[in-house]
């Protein structure tokens, strides 16, 4: 039997040149990996969702790969992932949508000869999710690292 790659990496004294987050991961990061804020997941209750919410929430980040392109898996991908039914992800995205965290964009590909798709604008989450930043203890040291920063580099915005 073959060592595993975090095995490997245990008895390999020159894989500090990794990063951590490979180092943590092994070889499932080279699969793929999103970036979502930690906020989300500590306050996901207080935002009013549920655990299923959440992680249809987490699988349209998925698809979030540019600021500027909303995601637009369709309900069936993510309820095969989940092993739910379709109807289950799509009453998630309806509540998400009552949450004001999801806004539901049709396009009418129709018209270009191309089948109707739906595309998720997040910009509700991403308001949702920043006063909850603010006020997370673990923002505060960075938030002051932050703003020791600009001024140190002489953009801070309070006058001399």
């Amino acid at each position: 039997m073959s060592e595993s790659y975090t095995e490997q990496l245990d008895h390999n004294p020159q894989a500090d040149w990794l990063s951590p987050v490979t180092a943590k991961w092994g070889a499932a990061i080279d699969a793929g990996f999103q970036l979502v804020p930690d906020v989300l997941l500590k306050n996901q209750a207080r935002l009013g969702m549920s655990a299923t919410e959440t992680v249809v929430l987490l699988n349209l980040t998925l698809h979030w790969w540019y600021p500027t392109r909303h995601p637009y898996p369709r309900p069936a991908t993510i309820a095969r992932r989940m092993g739910v039914s379709a109807r289950t992800v799509q009453r998630a995205l309806g509540r998400l949508s009552e949450l004001g965290l999801v806004e539901r964009l049709k396009d009418n590909g129709a018209d270009a000869g191309r089948p109707v798709s739906t595309a998720f604008r997040l910009t509700g989450l991403v308001h949702e999710l920043e006063p909850l930043a603010r006020e997370d203890v673990a923002y505060r040291p960075r938030g002051a690292a932050l703003a020791l920063g600009g001024m140190l580099d002489g953009k801070s915005g309070s006058a001399a």
